[in-house]
């Protein structure tokens, strides 16, 4: 009980530069320039390309949890 109170009562007189100091900030950046709105190269020679690659990538990443759930409820029996 005691540890409770001693972390409330630090939390209370802590400083207001070191409670903000503790939330993380992102060092990211991308320039604001024609054909560049996302983080990661898209100058592909073939749009269609670039479009299947995409939806592998967000029909996977969708699709993993679900049948890994799935596995495991008909593993249970």
């Amino acid at each position: 009980m005691q540890s409770v109170l001693a972390r409330s009562a630090l939390r209370v007189s802590a400083p207001v530069a070191l409670r903000s100091s503790a939330i993380q900030r992102r060092a990211f950046h991308v320039d604001n320039v024609v054909n560049n709105t996302t983080p990661f190269k898209t100058d592909y020679a073939s749009r269609r390309s670039f479009a299947v690659k995409l939806t592998a990538f967000l029909l996977g990443g969708f699709l993993l949890p679900v049948a890994s759930s799935a596995y495991q409820l008909a593993k249970r029996g």
